[in-house]
């Protein structure tokens, strides 16, 4: 450890600069048009003579002036640009002898034929602002022949990417990345800036998009998310361009990818694919959770209900998921028809296999007393999934326009698993033990459309917006279960079994439909009120058919009434409301009050037992935003809302999938009311990429849902859903980031905070629980990203539980990680690059502390042709220890997760990029 943090300082020091005692200069202008009229909110930068690197920049202020800070001694270009002028550049001398270098006045021209020229005299001005969007050009950055989008956009000041490949861009995560402003596969902008070649992007607009039914109507909402528009090149939107690469490795292991792509001003076609061994998701981890949601949902009938709250905090770095195999393959089209009328589609495949051997340690608590639980599961699930969505938008008018959007998900999946499970005393004296085989198959559809249409009236700022939507989801699996469950009796001192072979049929059915009117009317000087009405329903039914199986030769199905249920239920709500809104330049303020009376029916349909519950509730909010500048802002919101009990929690019927953890409905549920207060706070320097961020969240309950547990003596457990009074939960995070200008580098902090408060019932018994998540993240990265990429930090999380009855149940565990990852171009052609992370678990609940080292590398060499191939030498889990570890708590128990997982292997793997203008390729 001493000599892994020894490594951490010495790459700190690394990154120190030379230059720390040198003198600066200041270099200071007045940049006015030809009538010597300031120019305000003009983009001025020097940029290093010999390749155009971008060091400096700045803006004007509203009388023209500008101050470049802290400019060291040495030849410079300099730039200047405005929107609607042609730019200026001339190469300037600053001398170390000088505390300040004034330029004088800097004469900007009207451009009558090009806005924002780009291009002066074969040079490039790498970032220009334009209101409140900051334009980067892709080719200042100077991005590798085979970088993704996403290493393009760490070079970029301002724009940082996480190890996870998530984007923030002012410090603000980036919620959608658009191509030429059009759509690129839905939501998920890592498909873009994972999947799009670098040296394909002209240029990078980061700005603030407001809601669509503001962007429609006029009217501010104050509902803003960061996006990213990549602008490609010309040459890019004719022919065709993408990439394929393959790998195989030692073991067996083996991987490849391609995409491509084909863009124009009216069209965009885009293919990716990939397949592998090697535990990679396809795509991105939204598409993957998605697929496996339906096979998780028909998984649950064979590994028996889970039972961690939402709170739940999993220690482990998701390190290891046993073996995968993965293969991928998605469609994205999008096409213009005329000047009114654009249509996007996107079709997803995706087929997993995944086998597990996983061992748990667990400990519990009951009765005043701990106990102890062994368990080892295997497993191999297999998954076919399938998405289709799609977006319509038609202008109808200049005044009014129609949008529609929906698809469809389909997923198949198998699975089967083997588990043994052993429970005993603190003494290691035998409690009970299990042993339990399923065999699984299911199959789930969910389709959904919605339909808006928005007209604009003759009164400026007075519109109407109509929305519709209507969704099905039908779920249908089939398992055989077969267990074998022991107790010991301990006054007796002799085993008792009992033997369970059952068949379990389960088929689900969900309609909902919907719809809202929003009319808006203003009031003058920028108020507004809005009127709402909205209608929603949701109808289900439930079938689940359990059938005790014979062990004759004949192998009779029985009906078992009391595991047995058909359900059915209707819920709906009406909601009436209204909003107040006051916009300014500065601020927006609203106020709302819906009305909303909602009624739950529900019956058990082979007992004739009747559900019937009605809901009438005021649902307030408030939504208060102030903006400082374009770079500091302040969001206070508060919202109200009443959630219904789902399904299986109001079913009163017994799961025993797994004969050891049962779980029953409870019809009697009564509505949750929460109450949510949010805050969020932002500032960032665009000059020295200083960024602050801030959000607080605490929500209040009433008639919390929660879950209430019974354990007998024999460990046997059974949970039922129950309302308590109250319940809380605050979150927030705070994340800063600050250059260290005489390191050359950038400090990143990030705290991340939970607390909660809740009522938890065990064996009758109520017992009031708080529980902290505490973590926090030091990190230290070289500024300039060029040549040398480095960076190298530490995370520490904490998880502590303090019950108020039963003192001897808290839960203090610790996970501390330490990382390094190193990336250097050497020469123009090769690139090295490693990262190491370093991860400690250690508790007052688990006997021991887990050790985790990982560490990958590789080598890569560009060769032919304006580098369109690579050769790749990669060795991951270099010291063999992916465990695969995680550690997780819950209600009553703590428990550590051991899974077995892909090692160590080699990978030899090649990329070659391919590029076709019309008839001709190369």
């Amino acid at each position: 450890m001493k000599r892994f943090l020894f490594l951490l300082c010495i790459t700190f020091i690394a990154l120190a600069s030379p230059s720390h005692g040198q003198s600066k200069t200041d270099v200071t202008g007045h940049v006015v048009d030809t009538a010597a009229l300031p120019l305000p909110s003009s983009t001025v930068v020097i940029m290093a003579p010999e390749d155009s690197t971008l060091l400096k920049f700045t803006i004007t202020d509203d009388q023209g002036m500008f101050t470049l800070k802290g400019v060291d001694a040495g030849k410079y270009i300099l730039q200047i640009s405005f929107m609607g002028f042609k730019s200026i550049s001339k190469n300037i001398e600053v001398d170390a002898s000088q505390s300040t270098y004034d330029l004088g006045a800097l004469i900007l021209k009207e451009d009558r034929v090009t806005l924002g020229a780009t291009t002066i005299e074969g040079t490039r001005i790498p970032i220009l602002f334009k209101g409140d969007t900051v334009e980067y050009n892709a080719q200042s950055f100077k991005p590798k022949a085979n970088d993704a989008v996403e290493k393009l956009l760490e070079k970029m000041p301002g724009v940082e990417v996480d190890e996870d490949g998530t984007v923030k861009a002012q410090g603000e995560e980036v919620k959608k990345v658009l191509v030429d402003g059009k759509e690129f596969f839905g939501d998920d902008p890592k498909l873009a800036t994972k999947n799009l070649p670098a040296d394909a992007i002209e240029k990078v607009q980061v700005y603030d998009k407001k809601s669509d039914v503001a962007e429609f109507t006029g009217v501010d909402d104050g509902d803003r998310q960061k996006v990213i528009n990549l602008i490609l090149k010309e040459g890019r939107k004719k022919g065709y361009f993408g990439s394929v690469m393959g790998g195989g490795g030692t073991n067996e292991r083996y991987e490849g990818t391609f995409n491509v792509n084909r863009f124009s001003k009216k069209t965009q076609m885009s293919v990716i694919g990939m397949a592998n061994n090697t535990n990679q998701q396809g795509f991105s981890t939204r598409d993957y959770i998605n697929f496996m949601g339906g096979l998780g949902n028909l998984m649950r009938g064979g590994g028996g209900r889970a039972f961690r709250r939402s709170a739940d905090i999993p220690i482990g770095q998701g390190v290891g998921t046993g073996f995968t195999n993965t293969g991928a393959v998605g469609i994205n089209l999008f096409n213009k028809f005329g000047i009114k009328t654009d249509v996007n589609v996107s079709y997803f495949f995706n087929g997993i296999r995944n086998i597990s051997d996983q061992a748990t340690d667990r400990e519990s608590f009951a009765n005043g007393e701990n106990y102890f639980t062994e368990d080892s599961t295997s497993s191999n699930q297999q998954s076919a999934n399938h998405r289709i969505s799609f977006r319509l938008k038609h202008d109808i008018d200049s005044s009014a326009d129609v949008v529609v959007k929906g698809g469809v998900k389909y997923n198949d999946g198998t699975s089967t698993s083997d588990g043994q499970t052993l429970n005993t005393t603190p003494l290691g004296l035998p409690i009970s033990n299990s042993d339990v085989n399923n065999r699984n198959h299911g199959t789930g559809l969910n389709a959904d459309i919605n339909l808006t249409h928005r007209k604009k009236l003759k009164k400026d700022g007075r519109t109407i917006v109509t929305d519709l939507t209507y969704s099905v989801t039908d779920n249908d699996s089939r398992g055989n279960m077969l267990s074998t469950n022991g107790f010991f009796i301990d006054s007796l001192q002799f085993w008792t079994y009992q033997d369970i072979w059952q068949l379990q049929k389960s088929i689900t059915n969900r309609h909902t439909y919907g719809g809202k009117i929003l009319y808006t009317e203003p009031l003058g000087n920028k108020r507004y009120l809005q009127f709402t009405a909205e209608h929603n329903r949701k109808t289900d039914e439930s079938v689940k058919h359990f059938y005790d199986l014979d062990d004759n030769p004949t192998y009779q199905e029985i009906l078992n009434p009391q595991l047995s249920n058909e359900f059915s239920s209707d819920y709906f709500y009406n909601r009436i409301g209204s909003n107040f809104m006051l916009n300014r330049n500065q601020y927006n303020v609203t106020f709302g009050l819906e009305g909303q009376y909602a009624f739950l029916q529900g019956e058990v349909q082979n007992t004739g037992a009747r559900v019937s519950k009605e809901f009438r509730t005021l649902l307030p909010s408030i939504d208060m935003q102030y903006r400082y500048n374009n770079s500091k802002r302040l969001t206070l919101r508060y919202e109200s809302s009443l959630n219904e009990p789902s399904v299986d929690q109001l079913q009163p019927v017994t799961d025993n999938s797994n004969p050891l953890n049962i779980y029953v409905g409870n019809p009697n549920l009564r509505a949750e009311y929460a109450h949510s207060v949010s805050l969020r706070y932002m500032a960032y320097s665009q000059f020295n990429f200083t960024s602050f961020f801030a959000y607080l969240q605490a929500t209040y309950t009433g008639n919390k849902i929660t879950n209430s547990v019974t354990v007998d003596e024999l460990l046997r457990q059974t949970t039922r859903p129950v309302n308590v009074d109250n319940d809380l939960n605050v979150t927030g995070y705070v994340t800063y980031s600050h250059p260290l200008k005489f390191m050359k580098a950038k400090a990143n902090l990030r705290s991340n905070l939970m607390y909660g408060k809740s009522i938890q019932y065990i064996n009758g018994d109520q017992d009031n629980l708080q529980r902290f998540v505490n973590a926090y993240t030091v990190s230290l990265e070289n500024l300039k990203k060029g040549k040398l990429n480095t960076e190298a930090g530490v995370r520490l999380s904490q998880n502590l539980s303090f019950y108020e009855a039963n003192t001897n149940f808290n839960q203090n565990f610790l996970t501390s990680r330490y990382f390094v990852d190193f990336d250097v171009d050497i020469k123009k052609t090769w690139t090295f690059n490693t990262d190491f992370s370093f991860t400690v678990y250690s508790g007052e609940a688990f006997v021991s502390n887990q050790v985790l080292p990982i560490w990958k590398a590789y080598v890569a060499k560009r060769f032919l042709k304006e580098d369109r191939g690579e050769l790749k030498f990669a060795v991951i889990d270099i010291l063999n220890r992916n465990n695969g570890i995680s550690r997780n708590s819950d209600v009553n128990y703590v428990e550590e997760q051991r899974i077995h997982t892909l090692g160590r292997y080699g990978m030899v793997s090649f990329t070659y990029k391919f590029r076709a203008l019309g008839k001709k390729s190369s």
